[in-house]
C-alpha cells in the first residue's frame, strides 16, 4: 500500500576464524543458515518540514541454534528517521529486540535483548551508486540457561562502511563492511539484495 510495506528477509553465515597461539595459527570455518524474517514497515511521515519517519516490527518466522530451530522466538521493533539534504542523506534508526524462552536440549534458553542506534550518512555518487557510513551501538542484556545468568550486560560499538547499485527501481544490492570499535568483536562482510514486487 501507499505507506505500508510487507517484507521478507533471510540470512546465512559464513565464517573463518583464525587464532594465533603460541605461534600457532589454527583455523575453524562455520557455513550454516541463521534465520528468516517477516516484518511490516510504516510510513508515519514523509521528509519535508521536519524529517522523515518511519516504524517497523518484524519476527523470526525460522531462527537456528545449536541444531534446533524455532519460530516466533524473536521480535523485533525499531524506528528510522532521515533527512535528504541532496546528495547527502542524514539517518538514525533505533530499535529493540526481544527474545522468548525456547528449549535447547532439555534446557531453557533465553538469549539476551538487546537496543541499538544506528547514525548514518548516505551520499548519493550518480543516480544507482551510494556510499554509506556510519555507526552501530548495542547493549545487551546477558543470556540466561536454565534459568541462570550466563555472561552479562555488554556494550560494543561497530564502525560501517558500505556501497549500494541500483540495478533497477526494484532490484537493490548493498555491501556493508562492519569492523568493531569497542567490545570484543571482529569484522564482517554482509552481502544484501533487496527486490520490491
Amino acid at each position: 500500500m501507499r505507506d505500508t510495506e510487507i517484507y521478507g528477509r533471510g540470512s546465512y553465515l559464513y565464517s573463518n576464524d583464525r587464532t594465533n597461539h603460541l605461534d600457532k595459527i589454527s583455523t575453524a570455518e562455520d557455513n550454516r543458515f541463521l534465520a528468516a524474517w517477516v516484518g511490516v514497515n510504516y510510513q508515519f511521515k514523509k521528509d519535508g518540514a521536519t524529517p522523515a519517519l518511519l516504524g517497523f516490527a518484524e519476527a523470526a518466522a525460522l531462527e537456528a541454534h545449536q541444531g534446533t530451530s524455532h519460530s516466533f522466538k524473536s521480535w523485533m521493533v525499531r524506528f528510522t528517521t532521515d533527512r535528504a539534504i541532496d546528495p547527502v542523506v542524514l539517518s538514525l534508526t533505533s530499535g529493540y529486540r526481544f527474545h522468548l524462552t525456547r528449549e535447547i536440549g532439555n534446557q531453557d534458553y533465553r538469549p539476551g535483548n538487546y537496543l541499538f542506534l544506528n547514525p548514518a550518512v548516505d551520499f548519493a555518487v550518480n543516480d544507482r551508486v551510494t556510499l554509506t557510513t556510519g555507526m552501530q551501538w548495542i547493549i545487551r542484556k546477558a543470556d540466561r540457561y536454565g534459568g541462570e545468568v550466563q555472561g552479562f550486560r555488554r556494550t560494543s560499538t561497530d564502525l560501517q562502511l558500505g556501497v549500494g547499485y541500483d540495478f533497477s527501481k526494484d532490484d537493490i544490492a548493498q555491501a556493508i563492511f562492519t569492523t568493531n570499535a569497542s567490545g570484543s568483536g571482529g569484522s564482517s562482510l554482509r552481502i544484501n539484495w533487496r527486490r520490491t514486487f
